[in-house]
């Protein structure tokens, strides 16, 4: 019988890359007209292969904007069938939750998941309209809810309310003012540039993302440049180096079969990769802290649109 490996974090499940912001450092490419649904179909076969295989008291959905996906219910149930136990965290920028208020119910009033609802605009209007649709989502539960505040201090913790239902989160509410560092320099010209150059375990070391576990498409990888390169190599161009570097690298194939899979969770993602190199962390100022604020820049989408890509 086999040995489910327990993740020691959360299990990050990508189910999407298309947003309708443009955050300019957003942790993926999302900010930059990155498209792509992903349907349950094509690879649940993998995700059953995984819940035989691992263990986690935490699901986090990951990607672009999660309520831009037409069948993010079907994600929903399915994660919570194959981790029955797991409690589920789902993130939205919150816009479309009048439009799909009942899927929005759905979730929060499931019992053991939340929404994590990010306001993205340093204004303090649009944060209170926001604020506003999310007490029509929790109507059904208003009088019955504990309301917890928190305020924002710099670079430690974002404006926060909390929304509890018999002593558990069924919505945490989030004015985000500064991001953490992206793992590339910038996208210039349709092309994504990386810093280029670091020291691969210090880079290793400095990252926010290396220990997660991030899936896509039912494939894990080591951090947001990994996961989101298999999809992006189609829609932007990278330098030659980076495309190269990125190429090599292997992520974990549930279908490889167990011992492939508990040598990757439990001693490759441990280690850096080459791709640390590229990001070059440990060449940049403060990367643990998120000190950088945001811009919503419509003029980032223009930069993906309309660019020929090199086949690989």
């Amino acid at each position: 019988m086999i040995q489910k490996i327990k993740i020691d974090t959360y299990l990050s499940v990508v189910v999407n890359n298309i947003c309708n912001l443009t955050c300019s450092h957003c942790g993926g490419l999302a900010c930059y007209d990155f498209t792509g649904n992903f349907d349950w179909s094509e690879s649940a076969d993998r995700w059953e292969r995984w819940a035989e295989y691992i263990d986690t008291d935490e699901i986090a959905f990951a990607g672009g904007e999660m309520f831009l996906h037409p069948k993010l219910d079907e994600w929903f149930l399915n994660m919570r069938r194959l981790w029955p136990g797991a409690h589920i965290e789902i993130p939205t920028n919150g816009s479309k939750l009048i439009q799909r208020l009942d899927l929005a119910r759905l979730i929060v009033g499931e019992g053991n998941a939340h929404l994590r609802v990010s306001c993205h605009h340093d204004d303090e209007e649009k944060y209170q309209q926001l604020k506003q649709d999310i007490l029509i989502v929790l109507e059904p539960w208003i009088d019955s809810l504990e309301i917890l505040e928190f305020d924002y201090i710099p670079l430690q913790r974002n404006r926060t309310i909390e929304y509890k239902l018999n002593g558990k989160r069924i919505l945490r509410y989030e004015q985000f003012i500064h991001f953490f560092q992206p793992y590339h320099q910038r996208v210039e010209d349709g092309t994504v540039h990386f810093h280029m150059g670091g020291d691969q375990e210090k880079s290793f070391e400095l990252c926010v993302w290396h220990s997660e576990y991030n899936i896509q498409k039912g494939i894990m990888y080591h951090c947001p440049a990994t996961t989101n390169y298999p999809e992006a190599k189609h829609q932007v161009k990278y330098t030659d180096e980076a495309r190269d570097v990125l190429e090599r690298y292997k992520p974990c194939d549930p279908l490889d079969g167990y011992d492939a899979v508990k040598k990757f969770m439990l001693e490759d993602l441990k280690k850096s990769i080459e791709v640390c190199k590229l990001c070059a962390f440990d060449k940049q100022k403060d990367t643990t802290l998120p000190n950088i604020k945001f811009s919503l820049d419509p003029n980032f989408k223009k930069k993906f649109r309309n660019i020929p890509i090199k086949k690989i």
